[in-house]
């Protein structure tokens, strides 16, 4: 039974002015970029969205929607990411807008597209690097989860304890993505768990810059006090 590594520590939006709360939304990516010395290398975004305006919970029209974190060079060695280096520390502002136009309004795919580039080119030119191919994406995929109190199993074998990122964050997390990438010697699978769905329209943008290897950044619909969460694993084809 493969076990997905669970990428996230536990992390709480409390803060003593309530109405902030409403507004933040966590989200953790993973990109794979390719192999090197054996090892898969991906590009990894942990940031948080936080809004600043008249009332701040992403409501008024006067609303800034707001990311904050950092952008990283990463591997995988032994079921764990191990940092290779910081490619950068974000704090950049999305979009004047309200949860309910973030979707149209928001410069989230080019402002973040940038720190993939850089990440990716950081590799591509060592010697031995080889490319990653993306083979397949799935969507909104429900019919092949089963939860056990607080334990998501995928596709009966793929396990995630929900409690420990999702708890604070919504009642039930939805598998969003199910993406399937390969290299020579390995198959790479990242699933990607929300507090929401994506709609359709998300759904023909994203498979698009999926299969564009070099536009791989896309972004989900906001929501209130959300989480949006990649785990990864990882399978040799030698085994």
């Amino acid at each position: 039974m493969y076990k997905i590594i669970i990428l996230l520590s536990l992390f709480c939006f409390f803060t003593s002015v309530q109405s902030l709360a409403c507004c933040a939304e966590r989200n953790y990516r993973l990109f794979p970029l390719g192999e090197y010395n054996q090892e898969v290398v991906f590009a990894e975004f942990d940031f948080s969205r936080k809004c600043k305006g008249d009332r701040k919970i992403g409501i008024g029209e006067k609303n800034e929607f707001w990311i904050k974190g950092v952008v990283n060079l990463v591997r995988f060695e032994n079921d764990s990411v191990i940092l290779i280096e910081n490619i950068d520390t974000i704090e950049l502002k999305e979009c004047t807008c309200t949860f309910n136009n973030q979707y149209e309004k928001s410069n989230y795919d080019s402002l973040l597209q940038k720190y993939y580039n850089k990440a990716l080119h950081l590799v591509k030119d060592k010697e031995g690097f080889i490319l990653a191919k993306p083979i397949e994406i799935t969507f909104n995929d429900d019919s092949n989860i089963s939860l056990n109190e607080t334990i998501l199993t995928y596709k009966g074998s793929l396990e995630i304890d929900t409690d420990q990122d999702f708890f604070w964050a919504c009642e039930t997390a939805n598998v969003i993505e199910d993406r399937l990438y390969e290299t020579a010697n390995f198959k790479i699978s990242i699933l990607r768990l929300s507090c929401g769905s994506i709609g359709k329209d998300a759904i023909s943008h994203n498979s698009e810059r999926f299969q564009k290897f070099e536009t791989a950044f896309w972004k989900e619909e906001a929501t209130y006090h959300g989480n949006n969460c990649d785990y990864v694993y990882v399978k040799s084809k030698m085994k």
